[in-house]
This record gives C-alpha cells, structure tokens and sequence, in this order.
C-alpha cells in the first residue's frame, strides 16, 4: 500500500513542478515577446501609413488586418518555438549522440542522425504539401475579410 501511494504522490509532485515551470517560463518570456511584437506592429503600421493614396483606395484593410494578425502570430509562435523546443532538442540530440559515441560505437550515433535527417526531409516534404492548402485558405479568408470590413466602413453605401 505504501509503494503505490508514494509513486501516485511523487507522480503529482513531478505533473505540478511541470506546470509550475511552464507557467513561469511563459511569464518571464512574456514581456520580450509583447515588447518584440509592438514594436513591430509600430513598425508595419508607420509602413502602411507611408504607402501612396493609391494603395489605400484599393480597399483592402479587410485582408490588410487579418494578414496583420497572422504575422504578429506567426512571429510569436516562431520564437516560443525556436526558444522553448528547437533549442532543447538540438540539445538533447547533441547530448544523446556524445553518449552514443562514448559509450558504443560510431555506427549507432551514424544511424541516428540518419534516422533524425529522414524525418527533418519527410517533415519539410509534407509540410510544404500542406502549405500550398494553408495559402489558399488564407488568401479566401483575406479576400472575405476585405469584402466584410469594406462592407461595413462603406456603410451608408452599401444600405442606400
């Protein structure tokens, strides 16, 4: 009885240490990620206030703001991503291919990085496959974003 218990109360020990980390590494990354993205959006929106009369009169702030959002969270997810999972992994790689080489032969750690190099090219493959379906997603929700949000600065026209 005491074996079972004690496993059950290290397991919830273990699962809260895991939460309380991830809480604080997302709230210590919190402040660079909200400072990087507002000075970017200064920097889009200083952009776009800088393009000729032409552009504006196209009437596209509809695909404008959404392409906007897409990218401010692109660029949050590439940085949590490239910090908290890319960078641990090339770690632990490095760390388990040193044990291979120290502990057994070449050939193993050779295996892995071959085993690891066939996934990062059938990842990339498939990804690209599903990428050409995400960009047509996203340019039919531009386009009806634009026809909404036109719709509704172009109010008194479109109800008279």
């Amino acid at each position: 009885v005491r074996m079972p218990l004690g496993l059950i109360l290290a397991y919830g020990a273990v699962r809260l240490g895991s939460s309380f980390f991830s809480e604080a590494r997302e709230t210590l990354f919190i402040k660079v990620s909200c400072t990087a993205l507002r000075l970017s959006g200064v920097e889009v929106f200083s952009h776009l206030h800088a393009l000729p009369l032409e552009f504006h009169l196209q009437r596209k702030t509809g695909g404008i703001l959404r392409a906007l959002e897409r990218g401010t969270n692109a660029m949050y997810s590439l940085t949590a991503y490239t910090l908290f999972s890319f960078a641990p992994i090339f770690l632990q790689i490095a760390f388990a291919l040193v044990v291979l080489l120290w502990l057994y032969q070449a050939v193993f750690a050779l295996v892995t990085i071959g085993t690891i190099v066939l996934y990062v090219v059938f990842t990339i493959l498939v990804t690209e496959w599903r990428n050409r379906f995400r960009r047509q997603m996203n340019d039919l929700d531009s386009e009806s974003n634009d026809k909404a949000v036109d719709s509704l600065l172009n109010y008194e026209t479109v109800k008279y």
